[in-house]
C-alpha cells in the first residue's frame, strides 16, 4: 500500500493503525532507546507495511529489513507449521469426542516472544512514529530486543516460545507433528487419557478439549493468560484461509471458496482450439494451476486427478486446455 496513493480518509485510518502498532511495540518492550554511537555493521532499517485486514480495517505493521541482518547466514530460520493432515485429524478427534473447537489468534505474536535478540547487539533506525514515541532524536538508533517482524529467525523464535510455554503447562508434544500438543491426565502408570489439544500454525491456533474437565480448563486459562489475543472464535471461523463451520452434530464443514475469489482468469484471444498457447498464456496457466493445487491440497482432493492431468499438459498446452 503506497502512502501517496491513499485518500484522506484512508490516511486517517492508517494513521490510527500505525499508532496501534507503535503501542504494541512499546507494550512488548520490543526495542529500547540507545544513547551514543552504535556499530554501523550491526545496524538495520525499519519500514511500514500497510495492508487491510480481512474485515476491511486498516492495518499497519513495523517490519525490520531482514536481509540487512549482519547474522543472516548463521541464524536458525526453520519453523514448522501445522500440516493439513494434522488439522483434519484434530477436527475428527473433536467430532468423535463431541468437543467444541476454538480458533485463537495472538496479537502481534512475534513481539510477545522472549527477548531472544538482546544478546545479539542488533540495532535499527526506527520509523518516525516509533522514534517519536521513544523520544529518539533524528538518526538515533534503538536496540532490538525481540524477534520482530522481518527478521528471518522470527518464526523460529516464536515457535520455540510456544513450545516452551506449552511444556511449562504440562502439554505433551506430538511425535508425528511438532505443531500439535496434547494435554493428558495420567490414569495409571501405563495409561493416560487426553483431555484436550492445541494445534499451532505460527500465531493461529486450533484448540479443543473437554470443557467439563477442571484440569483442562485450568491449563487453557493459563495458556490464555500468557499472551494477548484477538477475541477467540467458535462455531464458524477462518483458519489459514479456510472457513471452518462446526455443525450441531459436531461434524465440520470446510469452505475454501473465498480463496478462489482472488484468482484471475487467463486472458487469451479466441482462436482454433488446436493452436498452441503463447508463452505469456503458459505463464498464466502455471499460476492458476499452482493456486488450484493449493486448494486441492487443503480442501478439495477430488480435484487432484484433473489438476494433475492439466499440469502434465502445460508444456504442450493448446487453446483447448485454457477453455
Amino acid at each position: 500500500m503506497k502512502w501517496h496513493a491513499l485518500s484522506d480518509d484512508q490516511k486517517v485510518a492508517f494513521d490510527k493503525a500505525k499508532q496501534t502498532e507503535v503501542s504494541q511495540w512499546l507494550g512488548a518492550a520490543a526495542v529500547k532507546r540507545v544513547f551514543g554511537p552504535v556499530p554501523k555493521d550491526r545496524l538495520v532499517k525499519m519500514r511500514w507495511v500497510l495492508t487491510y485486514k480481512e474485515s476491511g480495517a486498516a492495518k499497519g505493521r513495523i517490519v525490520l529489513i531482514g536481509y540487512q541482518d549482519p547474522d543472516l547466514a548463521s541464524l536458525t530460520t526453520a519453523a514448522p507449521t501445522m500440516s493439513r493432515r494434522t488439522r483434519q485429524l484434530a477436527l475428527q478427534f473433536s467430532s468423535v469426542k463431541g468437543w467444541r473447537t476454538l480458533k485463537a489468534d495472538v496479537k502481534a505474536a512475534f513481539l510477545q516472544g522472549t527477548a531472544s535478540e538482546q544478546q545479539r547487539n542488533l540495532f535499527a533506525i526506527p520509523v518516525p512514529e516509533l522514534a517519536s514515541a521513544l523520544g529518539c532524536q533524528p538518526g538515533e538508533a534503538v536496540q532490538v530486543l525481540k524477534s520482530c517482524y522481518g527478521l528471518v529467525n522470527a518464526p523460529s523464535s516464536w515457535f520455540l516460545c510456544i513450545k516452551e510455554t506449552l511444556a511449562s503447562l504440562s502439554f505433551v508434544q506430538s511425535k508425528t507433528d511438532p505443531c500439535l500438543w496434547f494435554f493428558q491426565k495420567q490414569v495409571n502408570d501405563s495409561e493416560a487419557v487426553t483431555l484436550g489439544y492445541i494445534c499451532s500454525h505460527v500465531d493461529d491456533f486450533l484448540i479443543s478439549g473437554d470443557e467439563q474437565s477442571e484440569e483442562w480448563m485450568n491449563a487453557l486459562q493459563s495458556f490464555y493468560d500468557r499472551f494477548k489475543w484477538s477475541p477467540w472464535e467458535c462455531n464458524t471461523y477462518t483458519h489459514c484461509g479456510i472457513r471452518i463451520r462446526e455443525e450441531t452434530d459436531f461434524s465440520f464443514s470446510l469452505d475454501h471458496s473465498s480463496f478462489l475469489e482472488n484468482l484471475e482468469q487467463i486472458d487469451f484471444k479466441g482462436r482454433p482450439d488446436h493452436e498452441l498457447i503463447t508463452e505469456e498464456e503458459r505463464t498464466q496457466l502455471r499460476g492458476v494451476l499452482g493456486a488450484l493445487q493449493w486448494r486441492s491440497h487443503q480442501s478439495t482432493p477430488m480435484l487432484a486427478a484433473k489438476l494433475g492431468q492439466l499440469q502434465s499438459d502445460i508444456t504442450k498446452a493448446t487453446v483447448s486446455t485454457l477453455i
